[in-house]
């Protein structure tokens, strides 16, 4: 048979995910789809034309996106990972719209999965790194963002400095960096002790501009301690995992284009004046 489409692929995605106990991670439910579907390998292999991704991974994508935009599908245990979000007839009539996207929807929807997708894999590899490699990653993403020449000052007595940015050529203005290379576990995200501690390593240092990274998150107390820091005379700018992958990915640090499309419309005002 040929790939499912995205409508083929609801009513299935569903109840697998729901026979699931714990959810079903992409992978999973790609294998799970593929042993419903008793797909060929040559379906199974088919590539999108120009992309190295194949149509049934594609078409899982959307239909996930989808579904979770309707509270189907939720995610559990991590963003990797799909759970029954229940079902009730009137959001299951909303979905029957799967199957007559356009070309642009189905474009737009599979980008936006890809994204986030990208963004998985690239702060799982952050968090794979050692602490040294961490602080080279954040110095040198901020130069790539254009805020000057960067160098790495973590060690031993620093006293949570890992890095320093000079935005003019005297260094004359800096931007002084701590990065956190934590697990996104729970009780993990940094708290406002470290956030305050940073604040004082800043004045130590006569700086009035911070950056404070973290591969996990910012706990409430952290987020009130950094803008009661800004009230004062320094600048403390703090960066979650996830919007640390999307700058990498924005800026191209750790990523590489693999394809890049062109969409065009139809002119009709050149065929009117023709």
């Amino acid at each position: 048979m040929a790939v499912p489409t995205p409508k083929e692929l609801r009513d299935p995605v569903l109840e697998l995910v729901s026979k699931s106990e714990n959810g079903l991670t992409y992978p999973q439910l790609t294998d799970a789809v593929d042993e419903h579907f008793s797909l060929s390998e040559e379906d199974r292999q088919q590539l999108l034309p120009g992309y190295q991704r194949t149509v049934l991974v594609q078409n899982l994508y959307i239909v996930v996106t989808l579904l979770r935009k309707r509270g189907l599908l939720l995610p559990a245990d991590g963003s990797k990972v799909i759970r029954s979000g229940g079902e009730t007839p009137a959001i299951a009539a909303e979905a029957d719209d799967l199957g007559d996207m356009s070309p642009e929807q189905r474009m737009s929807l599979g980008y936006g999965e890809h994204f986030e997708t990208l963004l998985e894999e690239v702060l799982e590899s952050v968090r794979g790194i050692n602490p040294t490699a961490f602080e080279r990653l954040v110095v040198n993403l901020l130069e790539e963002m254009g805020y000057g020449y960067g160098q790495q000052v973590g060690r031993s007595g620093d006293g949570g400095i890992d890095g320093v940015i000079s935005q003019d050529t005297l260094g004359l203005e800096k931007i002084f960096i701590q990065a956190k290379r934590w697990d996104d576990k729970v009780g993990s995200r940094v708290g406002g002790r470290v956030v305050n501690e940073f604040a004082g390593a800043l004045l130590a240092h006569g700086a009035t501009k911070g950056v404070l990274i973290t591969t996990s998150t910012f706990s409430g107390a952290a987020k009130e301690a950094a803008q009661k820091v800004a009230q004062g005379i320094q600048s403390l700018r703090l960066i979650d995992g996830r919007e640390l992958a999307e700058l990498m990915i924005r800026h191209g640090v750790g990523v590489v284009t693999e394809i890049t499309y062109a969409v065009k419309k139809l002119d009709a005002n050149y065929f009117a004046e023709v």
